[in-house]
């Protein structure tokens, strides 16, 4: 480890090239449907787990959800999606559920979509960390979770972290 020093004060750094590597990869992709027209967090079965190697490491998320949305509504926002960590929620774009589509228009309406996002955790641990996506519907459309649109995938990468 290389020491630099200003003056009296000395700081500790990183060797040249370490921080920021990727130390390891798990994706993750399932076609299982889920419907729901619940304005309530339901559970899908996309799902990954990684276990980092060091507490100072952090895992970069990187999501596509792949989803129907059938409505009636005008000037609806619809679709709610959350990233869980061990059961508990780490990331959600938009709490009000507005997230991915608005329908501006009156009649039935059948949208084919894919969103997308990418996170950075900083677990802090050495534990086997199980990431998970959940989907809402916020006026109560019907949300199809890989219905006739392909899978939906999770790619985790682990991070080697700084001191």
């Amino acid at each position: 480890m290389a020491i630099i020093t200003l003056g009296s004060n000395a700081i500790t750094a990183l060797p040249a090239g370490v921080g920021g590597k990727v130390l390891q990869v798990v994706y993750a992709s399932d076609g299982t449907e889920v419907s729901t027209t619940s304005t309530s967090y339901q559970s899908s079965s996309l799902t990954a787990n990684i276990t980092p190697s060091s507490t100072s490491n952090k895992i970069l998320i990187c999501s596509s959800i792949v989803y129907r949305v059938i409505t009636t509504a005008q000037n609806a926002d619809i679709f709610g999606v959350r990233l869980d960590a061990d059961g508990s929620s780490i990331f959600n774009p938009d709490g009000s559920k507005r997230f991915g589509i608005r329908i501006d228009s009156s009649g039935n309406n059948n949208a084919q979509l894919m969103t997308t996002f990418n996170y950075l955790h900083s677990p802090s641990s050495t534990s086997q960390i199980a990431y998970s996506i959940k989907v809402a519907s916020r006026d109560g459309s019907t949300i199809n979770m890989n219905s006739n649109t392909g899978e939906s995938s999770l790619t985790l990468m682990e991070i080697a972290g700084w001191l």
